[in-house]
This record gives structure tokens, C-alpha cells and sequence, in this order.
């Protein structure tokens, strides 16, 4: 992986997917067959769907990660670089997570963002960081909501 960015460098988006990989991590480290097998089904199921351009190359990355040693896989589901944000984008691990741990996550970061506008809101420049940077598009994510 690239150069780790500081948290506070990331877009809401990149810092959501983070919160959902290091739960993700967790998830494949305690069982890391079930991980792997869930996330080859999807690699396979977006070459289908995306066989083309950066969903393409986001699905080989992957698929070599996912035979690869586990240190990496969590590696990119964990780290700040640049790359594993990009690589989270495209992520193929929707269904690890089981619905519930994912809504719960979701909730808890939709609080979290809520509560740094509103600290920005009173005048807490640094609470948000993304208060001073223009929003970009927003990226097409593979988390997914399915799980078992």
C-alpha cells in the first residue's frame, strides 16, 4: 500500500468505508474461509456486471489479495492510503457483515459526522473535516446491504 493519509485528509465517504472495513477486518480475521468465499462470489458476480475500466481493475486487485496472505487483505480493508481507499470503493465484501452490525455502523457514523457539522456549526473549525473542502461525486460503492 501507498503513503497512509491522517483520517482527518479523508472525505465522509472514505471515512464511512474505513469504519466498514476495520469491521470487515474483524469479520476475516475471525473467519477468514467465509470472508473470502463471500468476497470471491462478488468479485465474480462485478466482472459480470463491470467488466470494464476502474471497477475492472479494482476486482483484480482483489481477486490477487483475496489469494493472497490475510495480513493484506486486511491491510486493505484497514488502511488510509490512498490505494485502499480507492480499493474500498469498490469493495467486495457486502454480506460479510451481517445486517444488523452494518445498520448499527451506519447509524453510529451518520451520529458521529452529524455531531463534527454541528461542533463546526458553533464555530469548532477543526471539527469537521471536511468542512473545507468542496464535496466531490460520489463514488460507486459495493458494500452492499446483504447479509446473513
Amino acid at each position: 500500500m501507498t503513503t497512509a493519509l491522517d483520517v482527518s485528509q479523508l472525505t465522509s465517504d472514505q471515512r464511512r468505508n474505513l469504519m466498514l472495513g476495520r469491521a470487515v477486518a474483524e469479520v476475516v480475521e475471525q473467519d477468514p474461509e467465509r470472508a473470502r468465499a463471500i468476497a470471491r462470489v462478488n468479485v465474480m458476480e462485478l466482472y459480470s456486471t463491470q467488466p470494464r475500466g476502474h471497477a475492472k481493475r479494482y476486482m483484480e486487485h482483489w481477486s490477487v489479495l483475496l489469494d493472497g496472505p490475510l495480513p493484506e487483505i486486511v491491510e486493505a480493508l484497514t488502511s488510509t492510503s490512498q490505494q485502499a481507499c480507492e480499493l474500498r470503493e469498490y469493495s467486495p465484501f457486502s454480506g460479510v457483515l451481517h445486517q444488523h452490525q452494518r445498520l448499527a455502523l451506519l447509524a453510529s457514523f451518520r451520529a458521529s459526522e452529524a455531531d463534527q457539522r454541528d461542533r463546526h456549526d458553533r464555530g469548532d473549525t477543526a471539527a469537521h473535516p471536511d468542512s473545507a473542502r468542496p464535496r466531490p461525486r460520489k463514488p460507486l460503492h459495493r458494500w452492499g446491504s446483504s447479509g446473513s
